[in-house]
């Protein structure tokens, strides 16, 4: 008979799970993805169809259908996905989603993890004989979450000739109410830790608000993984605070708000 696996030791499994995971996204630095990535092809099939994209920033010779990603975040069951969906219309992986060795953080992914998720998914499809062999879109579309990395994100996509396109903030709220998540991609509407979609019982962590529980129990069991992300989050929300005080104080003034009257 096999003896029972105490909570203990499942969250000690889990944790080297992440650990090992971690170390296997630190195998390369940006600067090798991005030599590798622009060594890759793109994929251009000739179609009738005119797709309207962003010209400013997309050439493209006449009747071809560019390749798009549309990228952004989710957060499912405590853990935190990248999800890329492929819009080429002329080919069999139109519609289908894509994803590479990296794309599955403990903690919300900041502007690396996005930047090493796709370009692994670019370079080591998870599934080439549905998505295509590795190969560069021609443009990403990056959802409205996405926009405090969105700089760094095209920077690093800029120098492998893909182009990227923020979502407009008005269509994200839009989505966003249409299916029952936040815009701004800090959570979803859902308990971190189990996952329940039982909003009357959703409450915000009072520290960072940026994820959700739906019990005490579940905040506490969920502590040790969202609790780097919490601080370096509060740590963050304390120094822009004390940085609007000491400006609306001014020059010499000693920082703070000014007293009324």
């Amino acid at each position: 008979a096999f003896a029972a696996v105490t909570p203990e030791q499942q969250r000690a499994a889990d944790e080297a799970v992440w650990q090992r995971r971690e170390a296997s996204m630190n195998d390369k630095s940006t600067e090798q993805w991005i030599a590798e990535v622009s060594s890759l092809t793109f994929l251009m099939p000739t179609t009738t169809d005119r797709r309207v994209v962003d010209e400013q920033v997309l050439a493209r010779p006449p009747r071809a259908t560019p390749e798009i990603w549309s990228v952004s975040f989710t957060n499912a069951g405590g853990q935190w996905m990248v999800t890329i969906i492929i819009e080429h219309i002329g080919t069999p992986h139109d519609g289908m989603v894509v994803r590479g060795a990296i794309g599955t953080f403990r903690t919300s992914p900041d502007a690396r993890d996005m930047i090493h998720s796709l370009f692994s998914a670019m370079a080591e499809p998870e599934m080439p004989t549905q998505t295509g062999p590795p190969h560069r879109p021609l443009q990403l579309f990056l959802a409205y979450r996405l926009k405090g990395s969105f700089d760094e994100i095209r920077n690093a996509m800029g120098q492998c000739q893909i182009a990227c396109v923020l979502e407009e903030k008005e269509a994200a709220k839009a989505s966003a109410a249409e299916h029952g998540t936040e815009y701004k991609g800090r959570n979803l509407r859902q308990c971190a830790s189990c996952g329940s979609t039982d909003y009357a019982a959703l409450k915000k962590c009072s520290a960072c608000a940026e994820v959700m529980y739906c019990s005490r129990e579940c905040q506490k069991q969920h502590w040790k993984v969202h609790k780097p992300s919490c601080k370096k989050s509060a740590k963050s929300k304390d120094s822009k605070s004390k940085n609007a005080g000491s400006n609306a104080g001014g020059a010499g003034s000693g920082g703070g708000p000014k007293p009324k009257g």
